[in-house]
């Protein structure tokens, strides 16, 4: 789904995004690699150093591209629960568990 326009609260209401889901996830994916949002995952994580053996909520998780970061950051002994209000979304963040 390319963007022709801004992103805007629309675009994450269960209606929009059921409808849209395929698009919407390749949004997540193709922003979740960009240079800037890696720095911010980046950043967030060390501020939330040290997570080794804690445990983790993601509240938005959307399709779950940063699970496995968190994850990673938790290590074996922790534990990382992602929530979404799409089920879509639920569905597909189970592939990165």
């Amino acid at each position: 789904m390319k963007r022709t326009g801004p992103v805007t609260s629309d675009s994450w209401q269960l209606e929009f995004i059921s409808q849209h889901a395929a698009g919407v996830s390749s949004y997540l994916e193709d922003l979740s690699r960009t240079e800037l949002i890696q720095r911010i995952a980046a950043c967030a994580l060390d501020l939330m150093s040290p997570l080794a053996g804690l445990s983790v909520l993601e509240v938005g998780c959307g399709n779950g591209v940063f699970l496995p970061r968190l994850a990673e950051g938790v290590g074996p002994s922790g534990r990382v629960v992602g929530i979404d209000h799409s089920d879509t979304f639920v569905a597909e963040s189970k592939a990165y568990g």
